[in-house]
């Protein structure tokens, strides 16, 4: 094992069904949450409501939400009750911790992903709920257990009431989505959207833009991307591409020269192209466009994380151009792209060396979260 803290930069909990049963008002459950079984007819499937959000489930729950689920021979059907309790309990959440050799994981939501597509009239409550369950969950050892709240960015007030909740329980960041908000298709940067960041910043707060389910985005991805397969090779990347975009190109950066933000789950081969590419653009259109005083790739050096996938072959040259710091290790468990031994994946490389290993499961994270590394654990 490595001779210093592992920092799990994004790990996942699922909010199954005692959540939200249990967390939220009978009423506001019963439009929040509902399981419908597939009725027989042909192409049909098992569905979720989460929040008056319609969810196909072209794959079962559990075998989404199990590392290797999805893999030849490995999808069983499972249910919820077959995933990992470290999915839902912290207990054996940090036994399975010690047993992968990571010291602090740091926690987001699998449904609220989803959150900014949630119904108006319930999404201020589920995401109060979460809140308050994912706050329970870390207590039981609040070094080692962090976590990032969802902020819907759909109403900016509700948003800034979400920031202030999660700084005063003790959250480690914030994400949002990079889809454009429902209804008037404001753009991630916006500055009419300032108030939230002026909150995270006030707070001391990360924010992280965190992938979707492409599926269910405003970027109306399923009409492009129709099956899986389709979905995990490009609706991450495209996703995490666009949020870039929009934070490169809109002066949030400027605006907010404390802020840190991450860009997470998107791979990281592309990278260097797209801010090569950003820079490039405004060039081409400077007439219209003036270019900020900053290169795009200077700024993300100065101010931006990413994370990607420990087996991608581009890593280490993506890690050479933008800093090993800049690229944060995590295991996205429980989900079906993940490991049972995510810290062998990285250490086990040969193309790294094992500074710029270092600076990926620890030295990395910990900067961007601003924690403070030696009050941190380790397996060494």
């Amino acid at each position: 094992m490595p001779d210093h803290p592992v920092i799990d930069a994004d790990g996942h909990v699922l909010e199954g069904p005692e959540f939200w049963l249990e967390h939220l008002p009978a009423d506001v459950a019963a439009r929040a949450f509902a399981l419908e079984p597939a009725d027989g007819s042909p192409g049909s499937v098992d569905r979720m409501h989460l929040g008056g959000l319609a969810v196909d489930l072209d794959i079962a729950i559990g075998d989404g939400c199990t590392p290797g689920g999805l893999g030849a021979g490995n999808a069983t059907g499972r249910g919820f009750e077959d995933i990992h309790p470290g999915a839902f309990a912290p207990g054996p959440r940090l036994e399975l911790m010690d047993e992968m050799g990571i010291d602090a994981s740091v926690l987001y939501p699998s449904l609220l992903l989803m959150s900014q597509m949630f119904d108006d009239g319930v999404r201020a409550e589920i995401v109060d709920a979460y809140q308050r369950w994912i706050q329970d969950f870390c207590a039981a050892d609040p070094v080692r257990l962090r976590w990032v709240t969802p902020v819907p960015r759909v109403d900016v007030d509700e948003a800034v009431e979400v920031v202030r909740r999660a700084a005063e329980r003790g959250a480690a960041g914030a994400f949002v989505s990079a889809a454009p908000t429902p209804g008037n298709d404001r753009l991630l940067g916006s500055d009419e959207e300032d108030p939230i960041l002026d909150a995270l910043v006030a707070q001391e707060l990360p924010l992280a833009v965190h992938v979707t389910d492409g599926w269910n985005s405003t970027f109306a991805m399923r009409r492009l991307l129709p099956n899986r397969l389709h979905w995990d090779v490009a609706a991450g990347p495209i996703d995490v591409m666009h949020g870039m975009l929009y934070v490169m190109t809109s002066g949030m950066l400027d605006r907010f020269p404390a802020l840190r933000v991450a860009f997470l789950e998107g791979n990281v081969g592309w990278i260097p192209y797209w801010l090569h590419k950003i820079g490039q653009s405004y060039e081409h259109l400077s007439s219209r466009f003036p270019a900020p005083a900053q290169r795009p790739l200077d700024q993300f050096r100065a101010r931006c994380w990413v994370s990607g996938e420990t087996d991608e072959p581009s890593l280490p040259a993506v890690a050479r151009e933008l800093g090993p710091s800049r690229c944060l290790w995590a295991t996205d468990f429980p989900h079906f792209e993940a490991s049972w031994k995510p810290v062998e994946e990285l250490t086990d490389r040969d193309d790294l060396d094992e500074t710029t290993k270092r600076a990926m499961l620890c030295d990395g994270p910990a900067a961007f979260y601003g924690f403070d590394v030696s009050s941190l654990p380790t397996h060494a």
